[in-house]
């Protein structure tokens, strides 16, 4: 039985989670980690088969989705928004709700700045004045935001003003799974790998120079897990006589932790997109596997992660930071030095879930 006291969560996500992508990882490792804590959490999305339908036939499957989360909550949920312009309805919906004693406690999580979403959505350009605005609404009608950097804490703040309670809240890992990971028994060669959708903002550039810079060390080859605009980009590396490119494509994610633990380095080439910072899912998942790692010299990596770090364009750096790392000039991360783990990130959102 629900009621105000009750610990349930109406969770909608308007982009809909699909195996091997990072905000799969994030949302339904945050699920659990509410989940371990007493909540019980609906998880509202629209179908995955929407990307080929159309404008249309992709905006009537989002709204349906808010219908359902609609008729599904009670009295007492708390409404968990993952941010996307299109969630306005909703917010707009339960704020007309207060009058009728049904409004209920909205918290919106933001990953990105919205210049980000002006990128998803580059057919919508004519009416980019729209989106920001669709933004705001979702972002000053909600509660409390959480965010993933304090950067994008600054933003929230500029963008729907002062007043607006904001929760930093980084991405987790699945301590369980990735700190646990061992090794497979039997490995072609020593690799370094990067694990991730390869987009630009990913810093794919980067791992290409690296790779094929004279002081990549010569006996290591690249293991890429992801697909993405950038593919070609890799595909497009011709073949060296010291060194390989593994191109794996989609990896389910309860094969990475085994793919990190037998890896030599685990890059993050990642960009700050917005000025932001980023706080990626691979920095903590190759940590956690006790990986050493070679990362972006980004806000706000190095709150996590202290060296090597590596100025992005440097792809000189970066394949000397690599060979550094492969012959014992970094050493693995201690597994259990830091939390990281979904359950802490759970923890942390409980505070503006039930204040």
């Amino acid at each position: 039985m629900t009621g105000p006291d009750s610990r349930r969560a109406q969770h909608l996500c308007l982009q809909p989670t699909r195996e091997g992508q990072g905000s799969h990882a994030h949302v339904w490792g945050l699920v659990g980690g509410l989940e371990g804590r007493g909540w019980e959490v609906l998880v509202h999305q629209p179908p995955l088969d929407t990307a080929d339908r159309g404008l249309l036939g992709r905006i009537l499957p989002m709204l349906a989705a808010q219908v359902r989360l609609l008729r599904a909550r009670h009295r007492g949920d708390v409404l968990y928004v993952r941010m996307h312009p299109l969630a306005a309805p909703l917010l707009w919906v339960n704020a007309l709700s207060s009058g009728w004693g049904g409004r209920s406690r909205a918290v919106v999580e933001v990953n990105g700045p919205e210049d980000d979403w002006i990128a998803a959505w580059p057919a919508l350009g004519g009416v980019e004045w729209l989106l920001r605005r669709l933004i705001r609404t979702v972002l000053r009608r909600a509660d409390a935001v959480v965010v993933v950097t304090e950067g994008l804490a600054d933003w929230v703040h500029r963008t729907a003003g002062p007043q607006v309670e904001v929760e930093v809240v980084p991405n987790g890992v699945d301590t369980d799974r990735f700190g646990t990971a061992v090794p497979p028994e039997h490995t072609d060669a020593p690799y370094a790998v990067f694990v991730g959708a390869l987009a630009p903002w990913q810093g794919i550039d980067d791992l290409v120079g690296a790779f094929v810079h004279p002081d990549w060390p010569a006996g290591l080859d690249l293991v890429v897990a992801g697909t993405g605009a950038e593919e070609g980009t890799l595909a497009a590396i011709a073949p060296r006589p010291d060194r390989r490119l593994r191109l794996l494509g989609v990896v389910p994610h309860d094969d990475v932790p085994v793919l990190l633990a037998g890896a030599s380095v685990a890059l993050v080439t990642s960009r700050d997109r917005g000025g932001t910072g980023i706080a990626p899912l691979k920095l903590f998942e190759a940590m956690a596997a006790g990986v050493p790692v070679v990362a972006s010299n980004v806000p706000d990596i190095p709150r996590y992660h202290r060296w090597p770090l590596v100025d992005p364009g440097d792809v000189g750096g970066w394949a000397r930071a690599v060979a550094a790392s492969v012959t014992g000039g970094a050493e693995a991360p201690d597994r259990s030095a830091t939390d990281h783990s979904w359950a802490d990130r759970a923890r942390r959102t409980e505070r503006v879930l039930r204040p």
